[in-house]
């Protein structure tokens, strides 16, 4: 696995109870929030941090029918049906999994991650993660750098890349999830972590893979002047 997020240690945990032997790559340190390889589900803010809860087949509350429909127009029809979906139809699941690992919601309605400051809460996904990948005998690699993906045949088997000391090195594998996120720093203004580079897209790039739905990316509310600041809404108690 490369990438240090959610999507990443959930991916490793499945590896696992699938039986596999894994490895997770990450950037920098693995699970410090606000740390380079961290990945966005470390925020230890997460104030605005929301899964759409997808009601049952038939129920008045979000029916998985009405959020593939609202996603689709959302969208504006650039948005691909078969990933919508796969979302509304696995979603429910994916929050049944977290609770059973430990993680608490403070909405049921809307499964609001926890992360009010002033409740001292963090967004805790990639920390119980992390706790579990401790227990599965993953070996992980800190501060891994990695440059490009290793193919022969058309099959990957492995990357290469630098460490922060300037020394190479290449991991072999018998399979390559990449779940590297963030390409903010591409674009001339961006709020994301500076180790946000787009390193994964381009090494997939690079070894053939087909990228689609570039357009869609992380928006909100910010200010560039006087100041670069996200703006957020606080509830006031």
């Amino acid at each position: 696995m490369v990438g240090g997020g959610g999507a990443a240690t959930a991916a490793t945990i499945a590896a696992h109870e699938k039986g596999a032997r894994t490895m997770l790559a990450v950037k920098g340190q693995f699970g410090v929030p606000g740390v380079r390889g961290a990945g966005a589900t470390s925020n230890p803010l997460g104030d605005f941090w929301t899964i759409r809860t997808v009601g049952p087949k038939g129920g008045l509350f979000n029916p998985p029918d009405a959020v593939h429909a609202d996603m689709i127009q959302s969208g504006l029809g650039l948005a691909d049906p078969e990933l919508c979906r796969i979302f509304v139809d696995e979603v429910s699941a994916a929050i049944k999994r977290l609770q059973t690992m430990g993680m608490e919601f403070e909405s049921k309605m809307l499964a609001t991650m926890e992360g009010r400051a002033s409740k001292g809460k963090t967004n805790r996904i990639v920390a119980i993660q992390k706790a579990i990948i401790e227990h599965t005998g993953t070996e992980v690699l800190e501060q891994a750098n990695l440059t490009d993906l290793v193919v022969d045949g058309g099959r990957c088997i492995g990357a290469v890349g630098i460490d922060d000391q300037g020394e190479p090195f290449v991991v072999e594998a018998g399979a390559v999830i990449m779940a590297t996120g963030g390409v903010g720093q591409l674009f001339q203004y961006s709020f994301n972590p500076p180790g946000n580079t787009g390193d994964g897209y381009a090494m997939a790039m690079r070894a053939g893979a087909e990228l689609f739905n570039m357009e869609f990316m992380q928006q909100g509310l910010a200010t560039t002047w006087p100041q670069q600041a996200i703006l957020m809404l606080y509830e006031m108690e």
